[in-house]
């Protein structure tokens, strides 16, 4: 019998090429999108492959040399399922921090499908999840023409920018920007110079990057943009990460 997550998935529009859940090695669900044959998260652990790359040693690793920052400038490239989201509340609670946090996403999921697949990874009753779930759905950013949506969450300044990386023109920069766009095999314009480069003008100086992606010809681009690119322990089921900070 198909769950009632499979089940709400078929009601949006019929369309084969809708993402489908999948369960992942360390219980955490994620998506598999068809028509790119790729998952938004490792198969080896979705909610683990976020919290070591992005939490663990991008959004700890910059704050701990920030002690008396309370306040953090954070991009994400990617909104996906909102998992970077969740993650980052935590660690923003757990640290009496907040943020303002703007997220790029041309292509929303429907309202129902991100509902119940965070009820799978157990979100369901956090405040910040209720919070922007109410919002999300009241607004439907799959279906609405605004290109842009402000919610206050808690601890959270949160902007959703229905828009492609190129497209995007924000009048501020970031000081930590969570580069989770699909990889290099099926979305090579997301890691093409041009790409990478309007992404190193979105960084503030003594900012960082960070990416679960490590090709050399990416490390090489960054390097050629006056990054300074570092490689770190990937999460499990990839060797190496990438972090890369814009000198002040």
């Amino acid at each position: 019998m198909a769950s009632l997550l499979d089940q709400l998935i078929d009601q949006q529009t019929g369309d084969i090429e809708q993402p489908r859940p999948v369960q992942t090695r360390d219980a955490s669900y994620t998506l598999y999108q068809p028509d790119l044959d790729e998952n938004f998260h490792s198969l080896f652990g979705a909610r683990q492959e976020s919290q070591h790359v992005f939490i663990e040693n991008g959004l700890r690793r910059y704050m701990d040399v920030r002690e008396e920052t309370t306040q953090l400038s954070l991009l994400e490239v990617g909104f996906g399922t909102g998992l970077n989201l969740m993650l980052t509340a935590k660690y923003l609670k757990e640290h009496a921090l907040t943020a303002d946090y703007h997220t790029i996403e041309p292509n929303p999921l429907p309202p129902d499908l991100l509902k119940h697949l965070n009820e799978k990874n157990g979100y369901g009753h956090w405040s910040v999840w209720e919070t922007f779930y109410h919002a999300y759905a009241r607004e439907h950013p799959r279906e609405n023409t605004k290109p842009a949506y402000e919610w206050l969450l808690p601890a959270i300044d949160f902007r959703l920018h229905k828009t492609t990386l190129i497209g995007f023109y924000p009048q501020q920069t970031f000081e930590m920007i969570y580069y989770d766009a699909f990889s290099p095999t099926v979305q090579p314009e997301m890691w093409n110079r041009e790409s990478l480069e309007k992404v190193t003008e979105l960084l503030k100086p003594g900012g960082m990057l960070v990416t679960y992606c490590i090709r050399g010809y990416i490390k090489r681009t960054l390097k050629e943009l006056g990054l300074v690119v570092q490689a770190l322990p990937g999460a499990p089921g990839k060797r190496e990460m990438l972090i890369a900070i814009r000198p002040c």
